[in-house]
């Protein structure tokens, strides 16, 4: 009879729960550091960051590094949530940009779908902030890192933007359905402030994936009620 209780809890909890930590608040260093499999948020897993200055200038310009980025995830009804949250700042004849990348490779969910939002906006025109996210349904970038929307053998490159330049009606978000699921989706992330002799300044953005289960995550809990089912008629 334990054997059997055993067995319906093996079945009744599905192996990925135990594939990788939880993810936790911490700075973009210690997700860079993310042993392979990274950490899940819910069901699905972030893994494989990296974080690179791709141009700055100005005078007193300061040059963000990745302990300076906190990355706190998000558990929501529709998906899972890193939030990415720092000082972004320039000013005068400041610009900044840096590129995040990483990969959601989750077990059993499949994603279908990608949204993002940019958080506390404030640029004063003409200064401005972009953030442009290119994402590879199906899989890692296969090129260098730093090219944006190319490389991507398993599906067309999709691509988000969400832009403040001080004008009364900002795109503060975007989304995107990719039409089909996918396990893995790679991720390019571009943050772009430049401030043109005002200022622009935002706190983060949180990007989102969208997922819908995998067939086998229903197999499983059928398996386990199959069981349930047999082991009542037994007693019975």
């Amino acid at each position: 009879m334990k054997a059997i209780r055993a067995l319906l809890c093996l079945l009744a909890v599905p192996a990925f729960l135990a594939a990788a930590p939880a993810c936790v608040t911490g700075t973009l260093t210690d997700y860079i550091g993310l042993p392979s499999g990274g950490c899940l948020v819910g069901t699905i897993s972030f893994e494989d960051f990296s974080f690179s200055v791709i141009g700055s200038g100005g005078t007193g310009v300061v040059v963000l590094g990745p302990s300076d980025i906190t990355v706190s995830p998000e558990l929501t009804l529709s998906g899972s949530r890193l939030r990415f949250s720092a000082p972004f700042s320039v000013i005068g004849d400041q610009f900044t940009e840096y590129l995040i990348e990483y990969l959601t490779d989750p077990p059993p969910p499949i994603i279908h779908g990608w949204d993002e939002e940019m958080f506390a906006e404030s640029p004063v025109a003409p200064g401005y902030a972009q953030i442009d996210t290119f994402l590879c349904p199906g899989g890692p970038f296969d090129e260098d890192r730093g090219e944006e929307g190319v490389g991507c053998r398993t599906a067309p490159v999709e691509q988000l933007t969400i832009l403040h330049d001080g004008s009364p009606a900002p795109i503060l978000f975007d989304s995107v359905d990719f039409g089909a699921t996918y396990q893995y989706v790679g991720v390019r992330t571009f943050v772009k402030l430049v401030a043109n002799g005002a200022s622009s300044d935002i706190d983060g953005w949180g990007a989102r994936a969208s997922i819908v289960p995998e067939p086998s995550t229903f197999l499983l809990g059928g398996a386990a009620l199959i069981a349930l089912g047999w082991l009542r008629r037994k007693r019975g």
